[in-house]
């Protein structure tokens, strides 16, 4: 939904004015999340809208809070999760690569990069504070270097927010006028496997963005897959008081602004802690053409993440004799000492497991 007076593509007319029919007619619908962006936020609106000061003249921030206000009267009966679609709420500290899709390679130069620089632009917190869950990248395309982009702009924090890294792309094919090439667009199968992966695992807002009637099985299983939804839906706190997120995080790279990860450095590992001593990884393979072959120690890589929590709560405990594996992709369940064998992980593929040890 859009709370301004135009959709983001100029179709009027949009949400602004009509907010108090919509909430009640969403309200009426039991929805339990909204999507809210404020394209068209142009010309006058009342003061009634206004933000509290210091940010009363910030003319996103009165259009959304409009809507949030409206949600707000239904709470005691209703939570309605409001997501605010408006960039720049997480506080993006490394500087996105090419989102578009007519270059589709991470390294290539950053045509974004004077638009991130705008002043200002990454910390608007007078909108950001109103909601649940909010974006801090571009509109993402169906190709895989804007689908890693927008995965990689959660890394640096998210300031209490749930990230949503704009939509899920798998099976959309869409065609945007600046690629010369439009057959270059739509993610593989191996790709659409590693966008919902990382978006499990770092516990993204996972929104799908293609007619899942049209899809083909093998694509429609990634959405559906059960596991890596519980990974995504498992939101462990590391305080009852404060309530902060423990989201996952990547371990290999170990920094988070070194994230080009081709040539030789193409193996990405990322790990969230889930509740119970589950623990989730994902290793992904991002180089653009070659397979890779590598040994992964269960027992290594929890060591790693344990040196990076701080929160002896939330410590990750190892076995000496062994651990439960499940296979997200494949549901197959092993039980291994601690080293497994990846062996040909595809191009831009992804090889995600839910771990637990034994016999603690």
């Amino acid at each position: 939904m859009n709370a301004g007076k135009n959709f983001c593509n100029g179709q009027e007319p949009s949400g602004f004015g009509q907010h108090v029919a919509n909430v009640k007619q969403f309200i009426d619908f039991d929805i339990d999340f909204l999507k809210l962006d404020a394209c068209g936020v142009t010309g006058s609106y009342p003061n009634s809208i206004r933000c509290a000061p210091p940010h009363q003249n910030d003319r996103e921030c009165a259009f959304l809070n409009a809507w949030q206000r409206e949600f707000d009267k239904y709470a005691s009966t209703k939570k309605v999760l409001v997501n605010n679609c408006r960039i720049g709420c997480m506080g993006h500290k490394i500087n996105p690569k090419e989102e578009r899709c007519d270059f589709d390679n991470i390294n290539n130069p950053l045509s974004w990069k004077s638009y991130w620089n705008i002043p200002g632009l990454l910390n608007h917190q007078s909108w950001c504070s109103m909601t649940y869950s909010a974006r801090s990248s571009p509109d993402t395309r169906s190709c895989w270097s804007s689908m890693i982009n927008a995965i990689y702009a959660g890394l640096t924090g998210t300031n209490g927010l749930f990230y949503d890294p704009d939509t899920i792309l798998i099976g959309i094919n869409q065609i945007e006028f600046t690629n010369p090439n439009p057959a270059n667009y739509g993610l593989t199968l191996e790709e659409g496997r590693t966008n919902m992966a990382l978006a499990c695992i770092m516990s993204y807002v996972l929104m799908i963005g293609t007619d899942v009637s049209t899809l083909p099985e093998s694509h429609a299983a990634i959405l559906k897959n059960k596991w890596a939804i519980f990974i995504n839906q498992n939101i462990m706190l590391e305080s009852r008081i404060t309530r902060k997120i423990r989201q996952g995080r990547r371990l290999s790279p170990s920094n988070d602004l070194d994230w080009k990860a081709e040539g030789t450095n193409s193996v990405t590992i990322w790990w969230k802690p889930l509740d119970n001593d589950y623990n989730a990884f994902v290793v992904t393979n991002q180089h653009a053409s070659q397979t890779r072959t590598l040994q992964f120690n269960i027992t290594q890589w929890l060591g790693v993440a344990n040196n990076l929590i701080t929160n002896t709560l939330v410590k990750r405990k190892t076995s000496n004799v062994g651990y439960r594996v499940l296979n997200v992709w494949t549901e197959e369940q092993t039980t291994i000492q601690s080293t497994i064998s990846i062996t040909n992980l595809a191009a831009h593929d992804s090889y995600f497991i839910l771990t637990k040890p034994l016999c603690i």
